[in-house]
């Protein structure tokens, strides 16, 4: 009886292992592209486009791989190059707001009134609030006039690892014993009761 206990909890420990193995990573994380966002200046110096992109943990609710660039009139009258808005202000959750600036006091926001399940947002989910560089340029607080962004989920389902692969064999392998030693203990409890009853009739053909 103990050895037939321990064969059940080794074949049950085996299992558990074998699930927690396998169990998949869960979906954590997406990826939101900006594609062409453009923002109009008063002062007719050309709009700002953004594009760019960045990943949301959305289990811890954090933002990382930052990579966000205006170009068009910073180009030509304020830096000579692109603007990045590479700070993270703001992880909103719902309705997933998401913020981010240049340095200089100028913010570029994000809201997904649908969550993360739309694919695609249009530009009038874009807005800019611009207090620093962008403001002296004629930039003032508005929606995007054209552009969008889209969301891609980046989950993976991992194939078994030979780790994996290996305790599920070893798994059924000690079911298949466990089976085995059943079959043999049930033979052999069997066996004297036919005896017996062999031998009862045969007692009996002989005084009758």
């Amino acid at each position: 009886m103990l050895n037939r206990n321990a064969l059940r909890l080794a074949i049950v420990f085996s299992v558990v292992g074998l699930l927690v193995a396998a169990s998949p990573a869960e979906a954590d994380s997406v990826q939101i592209t900006l594609n062409n966002l453009a923002f109009d200046s008063s002062f007719g110096s050309g709009p700002e486009d953004f594009n760019g992109s960045f990943l949301y943990d959305t289990v811890l609710n954090a933002i990382s791989s930052v990579s966000i660039a205006a170009t068009g009139a910073t180009d030509s009258s304020l830096l000579g190059a692109a603007l990045l808005f590479g700070g993270v202000d703001s992880t909103g959750t719902e309705p997933f707001q998401f913020q981010f600036d240049d340095g200089l006091d100028d913010f570029l926001n994000l809201s997904l009134s649908s969550g993360l399940s739309a694919s695609s947002y249009g530009f009038g989910d874009a807005s800019l609030l611009p207090l620093g560089g962008l403001a002296s340029l004629g930039f003032g607080y508005e929606l995007a006039s054209s552009g969008s962004f889209s969301v891609v989920d980046l989950t993976i389902v991992p194939t078994p690892e030979p780790g994996t692969l290996l305790l599920l064999f070893a798994a059924l392998l000690l079911l298949g014993l466990h089976r085995f030693v059943r079959g043999l203990h049930r033979s052999h409890t069997r066996a004297p009761s036919m005896l017996c009853a062999t031998e009862r009739r045969f007692a009996h053909k002989l005084l009758n």
